[in-house]
């Protein structure tokens, strides 16, 4: 779980900015880079079953 201290501050601003809507922004873009992460490790788990190749983000030679 290399990533989570790089996504300690995007949690942090969510917690401690009471301006109305800050958290949802924050734990959406922490969503956003957590769901990325699993995709990649399906990807390098199913290799032609991934979403990247289903949506054409990898290219199969």
């Amino acid at each position: 779980m290399w990533f989570v201290p790089l996504l300690a501050p995007l949690v942090w601003a969510g917690v401690t900015d009471f301006r109305r809507g800050r958290w949802k922004r924050a734990i959406g873009a922490w969503l956003v880079v957590f769901c990325q992460y699993f995709a990649m490790i399906y990807n390098m788990t199913h290799e032609l079953s991934g979403l990247g190749v289903w949506l054409c983000w990898v290219y199969l030679d």
